[in-house]
């Protein structure tokens, strides 16, 4: 029964999905994270659906592309770009990392952050469409992965990484974690990988290592700017882990 009010609090709190009412516990927010990869899974499953659309139906790529693009959006409500909207305006502010930290709970939104998005949706979507002309469903599948696996190291990282001040929802939802609660997650992102690999292995590799480049590169960026780690910037890590990982695998699949 817990386990199920965990997870209806975790879809809650990061996707537009209904789910039932009830009273949320103290430790139901602070275990919301560990089903937040299936949150990545819906938007992954989603996704499959648009790739057979697109090979079995022969629809445009681009029309695909868009679709696919969108599809994170409306699943979650696009909170996880509010908050690389608000990570990009802070660290473009170059201002002392007290001021960057107040700039994060400004609800205005500066000039930086909407070129910052605009230039990652525009990433994104010709690296899907790039992928999509590789004319493998396979490939769709590694794509729609990305998905569960961002979510995965996300949830790993908000956790395990020094948290840049003591209150806000990330605050509440890591403060009583335990070591059983990263096993977790952990074996979650090695289940996806292995999928990862079943479904092409050379995704699957390029996957791990420019995964793990773009971990160690949060961790340092978000020492560096903050101090730690925050709500927003799990946004913001989401929204580049995604985009990174899309144009990397655009671009090998079209080299190898």
């Amino acid at each position: 029964m817990k386990i199920l009010r965990w997870m209806a609090v975790s879809f809650s709190l990061f996707s537009r999905i209904p789910m039932p009412h009830f009273k949320w516990e103290e430790e139901d927010m602070a275990k919301s994270l560990l089903f937040f990869p299936f949150v990545g899974a819906v938007i992954g499953a989603f996704v499959i659906g648009a790739g057979y659309l697109y090979y079995e139906y022969n629809l445009p790529f681009w029309a695909v592309g868009a679709l696919i693009l969108l599809i994170p959006i409306l699943v979650t409500g696009g909170f996880h770009l509010d908050g690389y909207m608000d990570v990009k305006d802070a660290i473009s502010s170059y201002a002392p990392r007290e001021k960057k930290l107040e700039i994060l709970k400004d609800p205005h939104v500066g000039s930086f952050a909407i070129i910052g998005l605009i230039t990652r949706v525009i990433i994104a979507g010709v690296s899907i469409c790039l992928i999509l002309l590789q004319g493998d469903m396979n490939i769709v599948l590694s794509l729609a992965l990305v998905f569960w696996n961002g979510r995965c190291l996300s949830a790993i990282t908000s956790i395990t990484f020094p948290k840049a001040r003591k209150d806000g929802m990330l605050y509440s939802e890591t403060k009583k974690h335990d070591i059983g609660e990263t096993v977790f997650l952990v074996v979650q992102l090695l289940a996806g990988l292995a999928f990862t690999f079943w479904a092409d292995a050379f995704t699957g590799v390029l996957e791990m290592v420019a995964g793990s480049l773009i971990v160690l590169y949060y961790w340092y960026k978000t020492g560096k700017e903050f101090g730690g780690v925050t709500g927003d910037t799990a946004g913001y890590f989401i929204t580049c882990f995604e985009s990174d990982m899309f144009l990397f695998m655009a671009v090998m699949l079209w080299i190898r």
